[in-house]
């Protein structure tokens, strides 16, 4: 392939000046308003001016960058220039790139115009990915089709589709907590300033109806806010979702007013995780992530270390349990779901006692603290210390049980199956052949009982696949068993040291 210099759309200067003009709208006619009414009329003038000035400014950066920003794509690399102010040059290797995901928000696809972004092996900072915008959506296409190569003349397979009856999962996720708490921390940045129009108010309600009504109203619109914005963000993210498979490789487009198409190369999927925050899962429902390179970098024990977006990962949205399983089974290419849960082994009774630890820990605490406030300062309020010991006890017991149910493995012909979490439970399914080795961890505590942790090592997804309190002599069969050969020469060496200790015991008590 010939290399030849290209450029951005030539209507980048637009794109980015309709996007100025949009958000200097959106924040200066509410503030020239409130100021130009409140303080000085002449606050609209200056308003005015600035707006003038904004937009100007962002109409010579985007002919500034579309002078400035050139692109070539040759048979093994990818070269970048760009820069207003400072000039950088950059080359990307082909083999290297791991995903080439295209967004368009609302500006971008009224002008047809679309952002390419290109992420490669490296994992941290700026150097690992680059970003075209704006790019003409056919430009976009095919340069997402040039370094996203697809092999096999298969056609087109849709694997998934949204259907709107999947929205009445989004309330079930922690968003609508999030908004609500969000919704109070912006009332508390006024509530100075209207806190006793808010206090003459409630007063006066209460006195009318009781205050039954002032605490509904505090309590049910934030909560309300919280659950409206669960349903809009859902629909921003997840509207027109569809899951294809096309000549080789997955791809998902999905969202209402930024659209979003990522890509995954067949050859580059290790398998899939099915995720469940509990709401979901109490609601018969779950997600299906990609296991695949390139995708995000995480602890295999959770942690996103926040420099790539975890959603490039995920190829169907919450759905039904029944729908997970097939789309499951479909991406990996299995006849039967890899992580459906009536097929997984539970782990020992220790697993559970662990679990109690830290309950035991919370209930003492609570004794100690509220019996003691009880004693000194509320007499009156001892009842409080044995209810709540009680209720802390019956949480703590069922969410001790929950977590140790939750854990689980298998081992099948080709994939691993782990299974832990309880507030965001998750299955991952990997691909045997995807292991490239193993991480033993055993604490104090967990040999006391005769367990360990055992994490899968990979190049996919979070790095690797853990296997929580399962049993030591379990643990290591599973891994022997996972990759023949790979613990061999370790497992010799531990059979010839208890070999020797046992020879050792054997003359030391040998009769004289």
């Amino acid at each position: 392939m010939s290399e030849a210099t290209r450029r951005l759309s030539r209507l980048a200067t637009w794109e980015i000046t309709a996007s100025a003009a949009f958000w200097v709208l959106l924040v200066g006619i509410p503030t020239a308003l409130l100021l130009g009414l409140l303080v000085t009329p002449w606050f609209f003038l200056w308003t005015g001016l600035a707006a003038a000035v904004t937009i100007g400014c962002a109409a010579v950066y985007g002919h500034l960058l579309w002078r400035n920003t050139t692109y070539a794509v040759t048979a093994d690399r990818f070269r970048l220039e760009t820069g207003v102010f400072v000039r950088r040059r950059r080359t990307f290797a082909r083999e290297r790139i791991r995903a080439v995901d295209l967004t368009a928000n609302p500006v971008q696809r009224v002008l047809g115009l679309a952002a390419v972004q290109i992420g490669t092996a490296e994992q941290s900072g700026d150097d690992g990915s680059a970003v075209l915008s704006p790019l003409s959506r056919a430009e976009a296409d095919r340069l997402h089709t040039e370094l996203v190569p697809r092999g096999g003349d298969a056609d087109e397979v849709t694997l998934a589709q949204f259907t709107p009856g999947w929205m009445r999962y989004a309330p079930l996720t922690w968003t609508p907590l999030v908004i609500t708490l969000g919704s109070y921390a912006i009332a508390g940045q006024f509530a100075e300033g209207f806190g006793r129009v808010g206090w003459e108010w409630a007063t006066g309600v209460a006195d009318t109806t009781g205050w039954w009504l002032v605490i509904l109203v505090i309590i049910g619109i934030p909560v309300l806010i919280g659950i409206l914005g669960s349903f809009l963000v859902h629909a921003e993210l997840w509207w027109n979702h569809r899951l294809e498979r096309d000549r080789g490789a997955l791809r998902v487009t999905r969202g209402l007013l930024t659209r979003r198409t990522v890509s995954i190369p067949q050859d580059r999927l290790r398998g899939v995780r099915v995720t469940e925050p509990l709401g979901v899962r109490l609601a018969g429902a779950a997600r299906v992530d990609a296991l695949a390179i390139g995708l995000q970098n995480q602890n295999p024990e959770g942690g996103d270390d926040g420099k790539k977006r975890a959603d490039t990962s995920v190829l169907l949205p919450f759905a039904p349990r029944p729908v997970v399983d097939r789309v499951a089974a479909d991406v990996v290419h299995a006849d039967t779901p890899p992580t459906d849960p009536a097929r997984l082994t539970g782990h020992p009774i220790g697993a559970f006692h662990r679990r109690l630890v830290p309950v035991a820990w919370i209930l003492a605490g609570w004794l100690v603290v509220t019996g003691v406030l009880a004693f000194l300062l509320l007499p009156r309020w001892w009842v409080a210390v044995p209810v709540g010991a009680v209720v802390l006890a019956a949480v703590g017991l069922v969410s001790a049980r929950d977590r140790w149910r939750s854990l689980g493995h298998r081992l099948d012909d080709q994939h691993l199956v782990t299974r832990s979490g309880s507030l965001s439970r998750s299955t991952d399914a990997l691909q045997r052949d995807a292991i490239i080795g193993w991480n033993v961890r055993q604490s104090i505590f967990q040999r006391r009982r005769r367990l360990l942790t055992l994490v899968a090592t990979t190049g996919a997804g979070r790095g690797g696949c853990a296997v929580v309190d399962i049993g030591s002599d379990s643990g290591v069969a599973l891994a022997d068993a996972a990759t023949p050969g790979l613990l061999t020469p370790f497992l010799e060496v531990t059979r010839g040291d208890e070999a020797r200790r046992d020879d050792q015991v054997s003359t030391s008590v040998a009769p004289g």
